[in-house]
């Protein structure tokens, strides 16, 4: 990895603006407006553009106001542009579908590595200019990698679940949690589906709580949803843990054994804010040796008939470093260069305090652009010398493409 890469890599979203005008900006999308789209035949329609609930695509409002269909994603888009610059747009105007005195109000977004766009023409040039500059911004931030794999905190899930609670009831039913997934792109059949959201159902005092989660509830289910045991299994390949070892941390963190075996009939004493601590008592066969909020399994040990063997479901910052040595090439990467990437990408704070990455932080760093199977510099523009005349160039022609 050069100088650029890592640059790349370590590069966070600084912005000019206030956390308040970034703020406004996004809510400003997440407005539903009226923008009439044109099509290089010459027709038009009237549609309803708004960013969606997890601020990575922009969707509108199918002709009977019933469908809702993504026009593009955030981390599609290549450049926006005003004004009629687009070969759409060059064509209507050929047609005499529009007029050169529309050109303020009109401008396009251009994605796919510039090869599709979308022209809308806006009601007003106050509209036009925030939809452009909350566009520009979110691609900004796309491209710095803030936004690009969601950093999942407890915070950000229970943001989402106060979103998709349309009635504010404090609950999730089972239809509105399968839009807020649908909405995040994470797909589950009726099963699978029915599976977690009963085991993520403990509190079952009533038949109105056996039908919905609340947000503690909708914690556990997300987590469920989200379960990445591949990742779990190189941690534990390279922190040393045994095969038995292994085998039982998969079962936890697969199971979240210690949350489902709590009584469902009887009601945590806080049940705005679940725990994943467990207290130490003489009973008690696990003691928890510190809470990490990313991560479904929490950290414990075995009691007395097995209390040497501890269970470790995350790298140590000499363990990380071995792992991107030899599994990521990355030779020359020094234990300061691993501590950088624990603040970067370790979204817990105990973990950024004890220099170790845990689940969710090697899912971000290994889900970042640098470590895709593509170049990234390759990958959302064009890069070939496109200047010469077409016989120059091979096509290719399968039924593929």
């Amino acid at each position: 990895m050069d100088e650029t890469q890592w640059e790349r890599l370590m590069n966070t979203y600084s912005s000019d603006i206030s956390q308040l005008q970034e703020l406004n900006i996004i809510n400003q999308l997440k407005h539903r407006v009226t923008f009439i789209k044109f099509k290089s035949s010459g027709h038009s329609y009237s549609r309803i553009y708004y960013l969606n609930l997890s601020e990575d695509a922009i969707h509108y409002l199918g002709s009977k106001h019933k469908s809702k269909i993504e026009a593009c994603k955030i981390k599609d888009i290549d450049q926006v542009r005003q004004g009629f610059t687009t070969i759409v747009w060059k064509k209507c105007l050929n047609k005499r579908k529009i007029t050169h005195d529309k050109e303020n109000l009109a401008f396009s977004i251009l994605y796919d590595n510039n090869r599709h766009s979308l022209d809308l023409l806006a009601d007003t040039e106050n509209i036009r200019s925030q939809w452009i500059q909350g566009l520009e911004y979110l691609i900004k931030r796309y491209n710095s990698h803030i936004r690009t794999h969601h950093e999942i905190t407890n915070q950000w899930i229970w943001y989402l679940f106060s979103q998709a609670d349309h009635d504010k009831s404090g609950h999730l039913n089972r239809s509105e949690a399968r839009r807020l997934l649908f909405s995040l792109n994470i797909e589950l059949d009726q099963r699978d589906f029915d599976v977690y959201f009963n085991q993520a159902n403990i509190r079952r005092n009533n038949y109105d709580e056996l039908r919905n989660l609340d947000k503690d509830e909708f914690l556990i289910f997300y987590k469920y949803v989200s379960n990445r045991p591949e990742l779990l299994k190189i941690i534990c390949q390279y922190n040393g843990s045994t095969l038995e070892e292994t085998t039982k941390i998969l079962s936890d963190y697969n199971t979240i054994r210690e949350i489902i075996h709590i009584n469902p009939l009887e009601r945590p004493r806080d049940s705005s804010s679940l725990s994943f601590r467990k207290s130490k008592s003489k009973n008690s066969s696990f003691s928890f040796r510190r809470n990490r909020s990313a991560s479904i399994i929490s950290q414990h040990s075995i009691s007395s008939s097995d209390n040497n063997h501890n269970r470790k479901n995350y790298l140590t910052i000499e363990q990380l470093k071995d792992f991107l040595q030899k599994e990521q090439h990355m030779e020359t990467l020094s234990i300061e260069d691993c501590s950088k990437l624990i603040a970067r990408f370790e979204p817990s704070s105990e973990g950024q305090q004890y220099e170790e990455m845990g689940v969710d932080g090697l899912r971000l760093l290994l889900l970042h652009d640098e470590f895709c199977i593509m170049n990234p510099n390759k990958s959302h523009r064009v890069y070939h010398d496109m200047t010469r005349p077409l016989t120059d160039y091979f096509i290719a022609t399968s039924h593929n493409t």
